[in-house]
């Protein structure tokens, strides 16, 4: 298999896997022993803090909510797209988020995760390094420094 052939089939896949992942993390809940499943209920039970919250605060705290989902979701998609088609810019987002999200997670406190869904994780994970390191050190890299070349402008002459 060609190693072009390879990097894309290594985006879809883990585009995929993101979004089994993410299914995986409420759909295995059941899964969990009932003392995990309690625990994940007191999580919850910190959603019960806003009951004292105005409706105003609770719309625009549900909008910020949805807007960073979007944006998320669109970043994403419009990244794996841009690597797709061997953007240069999509290649350095790739890698700065990828560095954010890592770097973020020290925040997160205990998670609670069932087997199935640790395993998606994971394997998420591989192919984001499998990623980066054909886009950086590989003959994969030469199609971004390539694509580069091909749509810069052309030499003002004076």
């Amino acid at each position: 298999m060609k190693l072009t052939t390879l990097f894309r089939a290594s985006l879809i896949a883990s585009f995929l896997i993101g979004i089994l992942s993410v299914a995986s993390m409420f759909l295995t809940v059941p899964l969990l022993p009932p003392e995990l499943q309690s625990y994940l209920e007191n999580e919850d039970a910190i959603l019960s803090l806003t009951e004292n919250l105005s409706p105003a605060v609770l719309k625009s705290m549900l909008v910020a909510a949805i807007g960073i989902v979007l944006a998320i979701l669109i970043g994403t998609v419009t990244i794996t797209v841009g690597l797709y088609f061997w953007r240069r810019w999509a290649r350095s987002l790739y890698l700065i988020t990828t560095i954010l999200f890592l770097l973020s997670s020290i925040f997160l406190g205990p998670v609670v995760l069932s087997g199935p869904t640790e395993f998606l994780y994971g394997i998420g994970y591989m192919l984001t390094g499998f990623i980066l390191a054909l886009a950086y050190f590989s003959p994969v890299a030469e199609k971004f420094r390539k694509v580069a070349v091909e749509t810069s402008p052309p030499p003002v002459s004076l």
